[in-house]
């Protein structure tokens, strides 16, 4: 899953995310899991919020909660994590204007695009670095994004459906990892990029990188390379339309 507040963040602080004085009480994976676990109960419970505003409160609440048990400083945290959430919700509605989405172009290319100038043209405090939890916010984007596969969708693909499916990224994993080392790419490097290509992108490159204990320098290499396939995929998705009403 494509998380805006996780783009916003700016490529580059993948690699520069703070470490906490404190050890944590459990992994960060496990603790996503938990996160996501509490966000899907909050709706199964009952908890639909449409306003903006409670929608941020309602995703905000166990973010910063599980922060606090990562061990992060919440005096710190909590500025950080609501000026992202902001700088999210402009890309939003960036991308939302209707000039904007003639284009095609999803939000997750402009947040990149604030994250970017924020990093080049000022000093990112580090106040809000407490806040940059890239990894964090993408494992429980997953979890909460493996909530939207019902038992309904995997009965109606039926036992080819998911076996085409696990052929599909089986093969198209075997293929990019091959062809990544014949261009004498490291391993480790050829392993997300593998991923990113076979399963969902960005998301899946930062998981492999978790599973692996990747290096993340490599991850902010694919995931550049990611958001630059997102942009010219929606340049061709635009020449198309054109080209239809030519």
């Amino acid at each position: 899953m494509h998380t805006a507040a996780t783009n916003t963040a700016g490529v580059s602080d993948i690699a520069r995310e703070s470490v906490s004085t404190r050890p944590p009480l459990i992994s960060e994976d496990w603790l996503s899991v938990l996160v996501g676990g509490a966000l899907i109960a909050l709706v199964l419970v009952g908890v639909r919020a449409t306003d903006p505003v409670q929608v941020g409160l309602q995703v905000l609440v166990p973010l910063t909660a599980g922060a606090a048990v990562l061990g992060i400083r919440l005096i710190r945290f909590l500025p950080g994590v609501l000026l992202v959430a902001a700088l999210a919700w402009l890309a939003q509605a960036i991308a939302a204007l209707p000039a904007v989405s003639a284009w095609s172009l999803e939000y997750v290319v402009f947040a990149l695009a604030i994250g970017l100038v924020v990093n080049h043209t000022v000093t990112v405090p580090t106040w809000l670095r407490e806040a940059v939890r890239t990894e964090y916010y993408i494992k429980t984007g997953l979890v909460v994004l493996g909530a939207g596969i019902l038992i309904d969708d995997i009965a109606r693909a039926g036992f080819l459906g998911i076996a085409q499916a696990l052929v599909v990224v089986l093969s198209v994993w075997t293929f990019a990892f091959w062809l990544a080392r014949r261009l004498r790419v490291d391993d480790e490097f050829a392993t997300m990029l593998a991923s990113a290509v076979s399963i969902c992108g960005v998301s899946a490159a930062i998981a492999t990188c978790g599973a692996i204990q990747g290096d993340q320098e490599t991850v902010v290499r694919d995931v550049t390379r990611a958001r630059r396939r997102d942009a010219h995929d929606g340049t061709d998705a635009l020449d198309r339309e054109s080209g239809r009403h030519a």
